[in-house]
């Protein structure tokens, strides 16, 4: 163990690392929607990132010391991680989102919620997005494959499914 650290009041919902392996970006449950940075070497707090209104559901940490962050409120924000500011807001979702990935491009962001709608965003354009496409089903969690053209989705009785076409 390299260090301890009480980080949240409540349980943990969300983390990240960042790609370099320095930063690690936590969100904690409903009481408290902020997200919190630490120095992942010595558990040194580096950092909170302010403005969901809710609970925070998914992270993901994007070229360029950003940070993605998406949640029950619908809505996905940007951060820039060293200055501690919101770069961007994503709206266009209908229901939470419970899931983030960038496409290999690293510029099309894509967004799941939890009612199967999945969105693009270009994030070097105009604040809209692309889409949607609409999975059926309830979706917890999904992932893209190396190739970006598989959408791998699990539901919440723990199917797992393939999906297959161009990204």
């Amino acid at each position: 163990e390299q260090w301890s650290a009480i980080v949240a009041q409540e349980a943990i919902d969300r983390l990240a690392f960042s790609p370099d392996g320095k930063t690690l970006a936590t969100a904690e449950g409903p009481i408290d929607p902020g997200i919190r940075l630490w120095n992942v070497e010595t558990g040194a707090p580096l950092g909170e990132l302010s403005g969901h209104r809710s609970l925070v559901k998914a992270l993901l940490f994007l070229p360029g010391h950003r940070l993605a962050s998406a949640g029950d409120d619908q809505v996905i924000r940007v951060w820039d991680t060293v200055a501690h500011r919101l770069l961007r807001t994503l709206r266009g979702n209908k229901s939470a989102v419970v899931s983030l990935a960038l496409l290999p491009d690293n510029r099309t962001l894509v967004s799941g919620s939890a009612k199967g709608e999945i969105l693009t965003w270009d994030l070097d354009g105009p604040p809209q997005s692309f889409g949607p496409v609409s999975v059926p089903g309830l979706v917890w969690n999904w992932r893209f494959t190396a190739d970006s053209k598989s959408l791998i989705t699990v539901a919440p009785g723990g199917e797992v499914v393939r999906r297959h076409g161009t990204a």
